[in-house]
């Protein structure tokens, strides 16, 4: 067992990050003078070989008043290893999906396909979050579509679907369903096709579709060319479909995919890990330090007092701010990496 110690989230996720880069990209990691160093294995080892495992992997704390939630532990390895080494983490759960910004501006387009300048969903009576929600999709979206996403085409495709006009010149079908509306603006948020984390986000997403397909009253297609009924689809799709994005209703299901790509270092809770094996864990005592323990001094991971000295090979501090790797709180040899 080693241990790591620093003052902050920030500074542990900085290091953390450079000792798994030196172990899975790089000549590895001296621990101990003497022996070899900690590396993966030449023949397939990489940073799925690793697992980050806590009581929460949630990369934001709550937001309170207003305010904007602070980044956790979580967040700051997924910024460091992106920063130092060019390596993504796998943790779909990181934040809730109505947070997840592609998803945002995914949803706020399908919003302003059905329902442009939010004419109809303004009318209705909808939750005071979920009406919040999808006020923000709407704006996540608008400022995507300003920066001009390749291929070109996404506002001009969002009018002319608000308009109801097809870019083609062909009569507008009397119903379309959402789910394909979905798939048709996917060309423009590669993310979400491609990228592992995304294609979990993009299955919630099409999920909630589907489901509300099985008990709206339309389906959760959007009619046209029906009287009355073509509100009355926009407003179910509304009520029943991206109500319930907005309010977090909706959490994604990462059991769709089996294993952790192997390039990605994987982050878990503990019911999640349960009945897996790693060869190595990396387990954090709090995947954040609240302002008071930081002015008070107390050290991220640093056991409490009361505990009985620890087992052959931990590396304690002295109440000071790094334990660096080879110290020993014990003369016996330590058989954590044999």
């Amino acid at each position: 067992m080693l241990g790591m110690f620093r003052d902050s989230a920030e500074d542990l996720a900085g290091d953390l990050a450079s000792l798994l880069l030196q172990i899975f990209r790089g000549p590895g990691r001296v621990i101990r003078p003497g022996l070899p160093p900690l590396k993966a294995n030449n023949n397939g080892g990489d940073f799925g070989d690793a697992v980050f495992l806590a009581h929460s992997v949630n990369e934001f704390g709550a937001s309170f008043m207003g305010q904007e939630p602070k980044p956790r532990l979580p967040h700051f390895l997924r910024a460091q290893l992106q920063r130092q080494g060019n390596v993504r983490v796998f943790n779909p759960r990181g934040q809730a999906l109505k947070d997840v910004e592609d998803v945002q501006q995914l949803v706020g387009a399908m919003l302003e396909c059905i329902d442009p300048k939010a004419a109809k969903q303004d009318a209705m009576l909808l939750r005071t979050n979920a009406k919040q929600a999808l006020g923000e999709f709407r704006a996540s979206y608008r400022a995507f579509a300003a920066t001009n996403p390749a291929p070109k085409g996404l506002s001009g495709f969002v009018a002319a679907w608000g308009a109801r006009k097809s870019q083609t010149g062909k009569d507008w079908p009397k119903e379309w369903p959402v789910l394909e509306l979905c798939f048709k603006l996917l060309c423009w948020f590669p993310r979400l096709r491609e990228d592992p984390e995304g294609q979990i986000h993009l299955e919630a997403v099409a999920r909630a579709i589907g489901q509300s397909a099985s008990f709206s009253p339309y389906k959760a297609k959007i009619l046209h060319g029906q009287d009355s009924h073509d509100r009355r689809s926009v407003e179910a799709a509304i009520r029943d479909i991206f109500g319930p994005l907005g309010e977090g209703l909706i959490d994604v299901d990462e059991n769709i995919m089996p294993h952790v790509p192997r390039d990605r270092l994987g982050l878990m809770t503990i019911h999640q890990a349960k009945g897996l094996e790693y060869p190595l864990v990396l387990r954090p005592r709090r995947s954040d330090l609240a302002d008071s323990e930081h002015r008070s001094g107390l050290l991220l991971g640093e056991p409490p007092s009361d505990l009985p000295p620890p087992a052959v090979g931990v590396l304690v501090p002295q109440r000071r701010s790094t334990a660096q790797f080879g110290e020993r709180a014990d003369p016996k040899p330590s058989k954590a990496f044999t």
